[in-house]
């Protein structure tokens, strides 16, 4: 691998302090303290919410800071199935969280990677297959198989956290922070090179902004060579290089985008290869400029010469429809503006107390049993008061006729 690295990710926040038991200049001294980035998930909705103060902050601090995207709307299971959530539908949410995100940027003067965390669960491969077309690069999720498809058998998967199986897309694998993960499992990503993410929320932080002090520490004893940077620095060093018998070097990448650094002691020729299926028109970049390169079989291939000392970055742009200009970016849903509106009540108000924390986790593993329990009440609410109602006009007719 080019190095360790390493990232936390907090979903669900948007730049307002505080958020929740989220204090962004008291999470600040952590990381600067314990060495570790946080990247915010951020949801596309919030676009135009951000409080200057802290867009300032991010932006002093790009070194400890950083955003991608969370779903769009984060309504329940946008990307879900496709039988229930549509591909064309799923395709409109992708372009609409990126023209958002765009507007984002434009206003805040943030730039933002454009890798998806999926909220509530990852999508279908499908839905992968637009995330390559759109350009994205990379997803991560505390699962790396999409939802419709079966683990791949054998070590060689189980033991990388990053895979091209669904779609020659990087799906990335990430481990909460909020459970107990095992020091060995930690170990061996370490000995083999793998990025280590790690997620919460905010209700992570109710017993203090240090909670993620100990995992930091221990990812920085077990390999304290780790840079902990933003999860698009992390999809841009999705490679493994390896010496060739002829003093070349062999890439292998997992990302359609790399940044490929020659730090040996002369210049020397690369051969770049990743999986790839001719679904999609694309082009390479060198630096930015179109590269030739060759198709054989599954793969794409190029050859590069790079001096010593010197990088270049390597990237895949796929032909799309997307005209970000074109896309509202409006807030035009009466349903979506509610759920955001009472997720933040949630997440600043109920999460405030150890009962409601506890409400919010079960409501996540258990929302379906909520939502039938929440719905049978209200029907007997109704029903008792009707019955009250029915009874107290009875009374009053029959008092009438005795009078």
């Amino acid at each position: 691998s080019p190095g360790a690295y390493a990232n936390f990710t907090i979903d669900d926040l948007w730049l307002r302090e505080p958020y929740g038991h989220v204090n962004y200049e008291d999470l600040l001294q952590q990381a600067q303290l314990h060495n570790f980035h946080v990247t915010i998930a951020f949801i596309p909705w919030n676009f135009d919410r951000s409080q200057p103060k802290m867009v300032s902050l991010f932006r002093e601090h790009p070194d400890r800071f950083s955003i991608c995207i969370h779903g769009n709307n984060h309504i329940h299971q946008e990307f879900g199935p496709l039988d229930s959530h549509p591909l064309d539908k799923q395709t409109e949410d992708l372009k609409q969280a990126l023209a958002r995100m765009a507007k984002f940027s434009e206003l805040t003067n943030l730039p933002h990677d454009d890798v998806m965390v999926f909220p509530h669960s990852i999508a279908p491969e499908a839905t992968f297959t637009q995330l390559k077309r759109y350009n994205f690069l990379a997803t991560a999720n505390s699962l790396n198989v999409p939802s419709n498809a079966t683990t791949p058998p054998g070590a060689d998967f189980a033991l990388r956290t990053a895979t091209l199986h669904f779609g020659d897309f990087p799906s990335l694998r990430r481990y909460s922070a909020e459970t107990d993960i095992p020091e060995a499992q930690l170990a061996i990503d370490a000995f083999l090179g793998n990025p280590m993410l790690f997620y919460g929320h905010e209700s992570f932080f109710a017993q203090g902004i240090d909670a993620f002090n100990k995992t930091s520490d221990t990812v920085n004893r077990l390999q304290p060579a780790t840079q902990w940077r933003s999860l698009g620095d992390v999809a841009r060093h999705l490679y493994m290089e390896r010496l060739r018998e002829d003093g070349d070097f062999d890439i292998r990448s997992f990302s359609g985008t790399i940044q490929v650094f020659n730090d040996h002691p002369a210049g020397a020729i690369f051969h770049v290869e990743k999986d790839e299926d001719d679904a999609q028109p694309l082009t390479f970049f060198v630096d930015g400029q179109p590269y030739p390169f060759e198709r054989s079989r599954s793969q794409l291939h190029l050859k590069l010469k790079i001096p010593h000392g010197a990088g270049r970055e390597i990237s895949i742009r796929y032909a799309n429809d997307l005209n970000l200009a074109t896309v509202d970016i409006s807030k035009r849903s009466l349903k979506t503006n509610a759920i955001r509106l009472l997720s933040d009540f949630r997440d600043n108000g109920v999460s405030n107390t150890a009962l409601g924390r506890w409400f919010i986790r079960s409501y996540a593993v258990n929302g379906r049993e909520w939502n039938r329990t929440f719905i049978a009440s209200t029907v007997l609410l109704i029903l008792a008061i009707m019955f009250w109602w029915m009874r107290l006009r009875r009374k009053r007719t029959d008092a009438a006729v005795r009078t």
